[in-house]
């Protein structure tokens, strides 16, 4: 089973191990992956690139950790089963068994190998909900691989996604109030999933729930402020000052998209042009110390701001978005894409009514995080019919579609005057 093993570790490297610079490369990705020390010259040996020396069972033990197994026995023992199983079936076998170790084994399998892990566990979820498992998902959530931090955002982006548009369906209320009382399924489905069509719906039930709780760490409950605070304004009803006051300053270290909500609401509430002024500056020395976060930091404030426009935030995102972004990751698609939809509305704002039309015509709304499609679909919708209106040419489908995506989100913001003088202001 020596030689299936070393074909597995390849297949987990990505490439063949032909010379030392690919050993040295391998030891270096099975260090930061298991936190294993294993010697090149080791690994020239195993593969021939060197004198032949039968491996150690620590060895092995090391390269079937690194391929997602416990131990080299388990690699023996499980190979052929796993290796012979489709990828969707192997899920439902593990389910049928209803045991947390073995969905944590093939989670954790999959996590390693970097082998559909997000989409896995949130089919894993999904099933167990539907089969109102929550001792066996407070379980998986609370298992410590699976943890927020140690997961890179862009998979927590992705579980959040998946996730959470299951909690959509009114049957799932009960058993969501209880996940949200674990502190993982509040990281990577409540926070990372910010749902801007169901305010009135599931959604805002959450944030009511979790409003009552004295379970919350401190980021967790600046964030359900900061949304409390947003679900007033949209509802048109009358803001706790209180609750502002209290918001601690997005000049703290948390995660980026925390501090650009805060940052954001923070201005919109504000009714003086000072602090305004100074808020725009201190965030601007943010960003400028965290220029590999830029997107991060302005998600938040460029969807608010096209909620509520208000000119000088606009100025200020726009300043920062018109020279455009690159894209790393998965979520970062969907940051991009709301960017696009905002550079619209400044340039429409702006009376460029050409450049307005091109760029709309390039955004991809497929890319765009399902917690704010439907809120994009509206402004994209708007957008194309003032645009349709300045040109003349009157198709009757965009009005349509207009008045289709406003009945999807019924928000009392969303008045005949609001979007008759959205660029007015």
């Amino acid at each position: 089973m020596i030689t299936e093993l070393k074909s597995e570790v390849e297949k987990h490297f990505a490439r063949k191990i032909t010379n030392r610079g690919d050993c040295e490369a391998l030891a270096q990705d099975i260090y930061e992956k298991t936190g294993a020390v294993l010697s090149y010259n080791t690994i020239r040996r195993i593969y021939g690139l060197a004198a032949y020396r039968k491996p150690r069972a620590s060895t092995l033990d090391q390269l079937a950790a690194y391929c997602g197994f416990d131990s080299f026995i388990e690699f023996c023992q499980r190979f052929h089963e796993f290796d012979s199983w489709p990828e969707t079936e192997e899920v439902h076998v593990v389910m049928a068994e209803s045991e947390l170790d073995k969905i944590s084994d093939l989670l954790r399998r999959r996590k390693i190998q970097n082998q559909d892990f997000a989409s896995t566990f949130a089919m894993i979820v999904r099933d167990l909900v539907y089969r109102d498992r929550l001792d066996l998902l407070l379980a998986l959530f609370e298992t410590e691989d699976f943890l927020f931090e140690h997961l890179h955002f862009d998979a927590v982006s992705q579980i959040g996604s998946m996730v959470g548009l299951l909690f959509r369906d009114a049957r799932f209320l009960p058993i969501s109030k209880q996940l949200l009382h674990s502190p993982n399924f509040r990281n990577l489905v409540f926070k990372s999933f910010v749902d801007y069509t169901a305010f009135s719906g599931h959604y805002g039930q959450w944030v009511s729930y979790l409003s009552q709780s004295d379970e919350l760490d401190a980021e967790t409950k600046a964030f359900i402020d900061c949304l409390n605070l947003l679900i007033q304004k949209v509802n048109l009803k009358q803001v706790n000052v209180e609750k502002v006051v209290q918001l601690p300053s997005f000049k703290d270290n948390w995660h980026p998209i925390l501090r650009g909500r805060i940052f954001a609401i923070k201005f919109l509430l504000e009714n003086d042009i000072g602090p305004k002024m100074e808020y725009n500056r201190q965030f601007n020395e943010i960003i400028a110390a965290n220029i590999e976060l830029s997107q991060e930091l302005l998600y938040i404030p460029t969807v608010h701001s096209l909620l509520f426009p208000e000119p000088l935030l606009c100025e200020f995102i726009y300043n920062h978005l018109k020279e455009g972004n690159r894209v790393n990751y998965w979520y970062q698609l969907s940051l991009v894409t709301i960017e696009q939809v905002f550079i619209v509305a400044m340039l429409l704002r702006k009376q460029e009514f050409e450049q307005a039309r091109d760029r709309l015509q390039q955004i991809s709304v497929g890319q765009i995080r399902h917690g704010y499609k439907n809120l994009m679909m509206l402004y994209l919708s708007f957008f194309n019919l003032y645009i349709d209106k300045h040109f003349n040419t009157n198709h009757s489908k965009l009005a349509l579609r207009f008045i289709e995506n406003r009945q999807k989100i019924n928000y009392p913001l969303f008045t005949d005057q609001y979007f008759e003088n959205y660029f007015n202001n």
